[in-house]
């Protein structure tokens, strides 16, 4: 899009703003004189202050953003683009083979060299400073750069990066710019919102409080003083400021607490109140953390927030009903599993044993196995995961009558560990550690996975009643999710490694402590990028009716999982479900505790300890 005369279009801050929502509607580039005029006009106080007192602005900026996440006319959509090395070649090839020129023949003319591609209008906007002149608010955090290896971009980049995330979800541009990771049933929540406008200026606002620590709420009165000022009506306002405030709830939620605690879903329909807000908080959610970088966003991370948002809308459309009630659930689970349990098992993985089908298991031996499990089990484990849990316990129980045929009784099955590996959703694996149960174990388990370089996304801890045979103990089955390895390595092997690793460390003959520090200091490892920032502990009672809550934020460290779980071992807690996160090198983990006892912490006195304690552990 291009002007005839850009001096004089310097002078008319009206017919500069004309020229972009022109440029957005018809999907072209904005030309550089065009672009050279803006940065003119802008450079006089006076004339960029003329700006902010347009009138249209603000639908002005909703058009624009709309066509946001529409291709422009010199980029459009193509097939994936040849590899640069291959391309290089080919060029390189053709260069030094070409046959030489004949003397008086025709040759085709020179190719123009292709122009560089031109900024589509809500980029130029960022770029010549338009944005933080209609919106003076934008201006302090255009240039915004959070020192973290979280944000790949400063705030203003970011912030257009949301709004032409949730513009790629309007049907008008499906096949514009890609938004492969959107379901299509997100896809059709968004095209059914009756005010996705508000959803825009939404991602538009939602950090412009930046750096404030709590930019959330401020942020949400400052949109609320931008929509003033641009004329928008109060229902746009209320869900404006709503959205800003509340942004980062489903992240925070989706990974820091137990989904499968009916309070938490709960909890999110009676903050929405509606499945409008709730549909356009997901959106919101998963807008902001695509555009905010890898470690923000991943398909583990999407499943989560697809978890809570479904079991919050359910609420909000059919009642306390639409999720099973737990002993329904409870049920179907536990004759799913004795189904599974009669079929023969074929492993999709290798750490069953090397037989490549295992028997039926015995009726009995099963019945038994549902009847040792916790009663959590079989509400956060899937039919296929019990019954893979019961042949793990069946593995197990063989390994542990060959233990004390082999060694004294007072030293047999201490070190007998067994393991189960699987690919589960979100690109992750499950890892589920069998052992005697004793102190300290889930630390240990911790250790190991960190030692191997294995990222824990969160744990569950499931302690049977029984299930140690002739030793008279209990089983403990500790399931682990985690990233992904990394390529290249022999899922096989390395699941072997780890359950040696966790047998050699609880018999003594692998020092967790030493390896780690050993790792920490090597060359090899690479130096940690957690920024500097205060560490925090805080000791909740009352989110869930049984467990106490510790919530840890530090600064991310190889091992530090593991030194946190030792720590709340030594001073007689027992975890029972662990969340792991991490972002912008810092670690917030939640840990749901009870005393040795089974019990909630209710002394001042112990959970001021606790504090103490695990705030040295992080240091």
């Amino acid at each position: 899009m291009a002007l005839r005369d850009p001096e004089a279009a310097a002078s008319d801050p009206a017919l500069i703003l004309e020229l972009y929502v022109a440029a957005a509607r018809q999907a072209r580039p904005v030309c550089w004189a065009a672009q050279r005029a803006t940065r003119a006009a802008l450079a006089d106080p006076a004339r960029r202050a003329a700006f902010a007192k347009l009138p249209g602005i603000l639908p002005a900026l909703l058009e624009i953003f709309r066509a946001s996440g529409q291709p422009t006319e010199s980029s459009p959509p193509q097939a994936a683009p040849e590899k640069p090395s291959q391309g290089a070649f080919k060029k390189a090839l053709k260069r030094f083979f070409a046959p030489a020129p004949v003397p008086g023949a025709e040759t085709e003319p020179p190719q123009e060299p292709a122009a560089p591609a031109v900024a589509t209008a809500l980029q130029s906007m960022l770029d010549t400073g338009l944005l933080g002149a209609l919106v003076p608010e934008f201006a302090p955090v255009e240039h915004l750069v959070q020192f973290d290896d979280f944000h790949i971009h400063p705030v203003g980049k970011h912030t257009l990066e949301v709004v032409r995330a949730l513009a790629t979800l309007l049907p008008e541009a499906q096949g514009g710019q890609d938004a492969g990771d959107i379901s299509p049933e997100l896809r059709q929540r968004a095209g059914a919102l009756p005010h996705f406008d508000h959803l825009l200026l939404a991602g538009f606002c939602h950090d412009l409080a930046k750096p404030s620590r709590d930019h959330s709420s401020s942020g949400a009165n400052l949109a609320d003083v931008i929509l003033r000022r641009l004329g928008a009506d109060a229902a746009a306002r209320e869900d404006v400021a709503f959205l800003v405030r509340q942004h980062l709830v489903i992240p925070k939620i989706a990974t820091r607490r137990d989904l499968s605690d009916e309070s938490v879903a709960a909890g999110v329909a009676e903050l929405c109140g509606t499945v409008e807000r709730l549909d356009m908080l997901h959106l919101l959610a998963v807008a902001d953390s695509r555009s905010t970088g890898p470690r923000a966003w991943n398909p583990w991370t999407a499943s989560l927030f697809d978890e809570l948002t479904r079991k919050a809308r359910g609420l909000l459309t059919k009642g306390p009903l639409a999720e099973p009630h737990a002993v329904d659930k409870s049920r179907h689970v536990r004759e799913a599993a004795l189904a599974l349990a009669a079929k023969p098992f074929v492993p999709s993985d290798s750490t069953a044993g090397p037989g490549a089908e295992e028997p039926p298991l015995d009726p009995v031996f099963a019945e038994a196995c549902l009847t040792r499990m916790p009663a959590r089990a079989l509400l956060v484990l899937d039919a296929s995961t019990v019954t893979r849990h019961m042949r793990l316990a069946k593995r197990f129980q063989e390994s542990l009558d060959e233990d004390l045929v082999r060694k004294p009784a007072g030293k047999a099955g201490i070190g007998v560990v067994e393991i189960d590996a699987v690919p589960v959703r979100g690109g992750a694996f499950q890892v589920s550690l069998a052992a005697l149960d004793q102190p300290g174990l889930f630390a240990v388990m911790a250790g190991v996975l960190a030692l191997h370089d294995l990222n824990i996304l969160s744990a569950e801890v499931l302690t049977w009643n029984g299930g140690a045979g002739a030793m008279g103990g209990n089983l403990a089955v500790d399931v682990f999710l985690v990233k992904e390895p990394a390529e290249g390595l022999y899922l096989e092997d390395l699941w072997q490694r780890i359950r040696r690793a966790v047998s050699y460390a609880l018999t003594g003959k692998l020092s967790l402590e030493y390896r780690l520090d050993q790792k920490r200091s090597s060359p090899l490892t690479p130096p940690s990028r957690a920024p500097k920032s205060r560490r925090m502990v805080r000791v909740d009672n009352d989110f869930s009716d049984f467990y106490t809550l510790v919530e840890v934020a530090a600064p991310d460290r190889l091992g530090l999982l593991h030194d946190l779980a030792l720590t709340l071992c030594d001073i007689g807690l027992r975890i029972h479900l662990a969340r792991i996160a991490t972002s912008a090198g810092r670690i917030h983990d939640v840990f749901y505790v009870r005393s040795a006892e089974g019990l909630k912490l209710m002394d001042p006195a112990r959970m001021d300890g606790i504090k103490k304690a695990l705030l040295a552990a992080a240091h």
